[in-house]
């Protein structure tokens, strides 16, 4: 089930954290994950993360850090392999027991 709740001690854990939100979704082709989103003091600040399982578990969860590219990601871009990137992470995540991909609202390498 789902909860708005603040994580306990978000200052110790989360550093700088103004604001979060998290909804489950289901991706059949990659399987189910969560959605976090947090927000900072200004736009740059703002990130998503996609978790799948119990990161806190016996094992380390695979984790990627992904730039956010539009025309990579969202329109098939042909001069970068973002969309690629970000849907192989999705995959190999979703085929372990937990993970976490991080989406970042930076350009990473301003080819979009």
């Amino acid at each position: 089930m789902a909860t708005n709740r603040p994580p306990r001690r978000a200052s110790e854990s989360l550093g700088n954290l103004h604001g979060w939100w998290r909804t489950p979704i289901c991706r059949p082709r990659f399987g189910r994950f969560t959605i976090y989103g947090f927000t900072g003091r200004g736009p740059q600040e703002e990130a998503v993360a996609l978790v799948r399982g119990n990161p806190r578990g016996r094992t380390a969860p695979l984790v990627r850090v992904h730039s956010q590219c539009l025309t990579g990601d969202v329109l098939s871009s042909q001069r970068c392999d973002c969309r690629a990137q970000l849907e192989l992470s999705l995959k190999k995540i979703g085929q372990a027991s937990s993970g976490i991909l991080l989406y970042l609202p930076q350009e990473g390498r301003a080819s979009g």
